[in-house]
């Protein structure tokens, strides 16, 4: 996500800059789940988070470095997560191996007991 984290510097609110830099193809939250993500921002500093975000940018790999693993990899999503994702991926990186955690989101998957086994 190379916007996402000049979007946070420059102050946006988290739940807007997500939605500024999700892929064109993901759908759009609703109105609903907007208005959940906007409750989340208010104990939020964006520009840190935008600060932490950027400092990752020399660990980002693309699908050519995804495709050349060669070791066992294990990629853990949760089940609430946007599975059209997921499947594209397994498709894409056959030598990676795939792990939902069902009833789990992008941040509760690592809180789940079935994360550690």
């Amino acid at each position: 996500m190379p916007l996402f984290g000049p979007n946070l510097l420059s102050g946006m609110p988290l739940s807007e800059a997500m939605i500024a830099s999700a892929p064109p193809d993901w759908p759009k939250p609703a109105s609903q789940q907007r208005e959940m993500m906007k409750r989340r921002d208010a104990g939020q500093d964006s520009i840190a988070l935008g600060a932490e975000t950027v400092s990752h940018e020399g660990l980002w790999v693309d699908d050519n470095q995804l495709r050349a693993i060669s070791v066992p990899t294990l990629v853990i999503y949760g089940g609430n997560d946007h599975a059209a994702f997921y499947a594209k991926a397994k498709s894409r990186f056959p030598n990676l191996q795939f792990k939902t955690i069902e009833g789990a989101s992008h941040g509760s998957a690592m809180q789940r007991p079935q994360f550690l086994a």
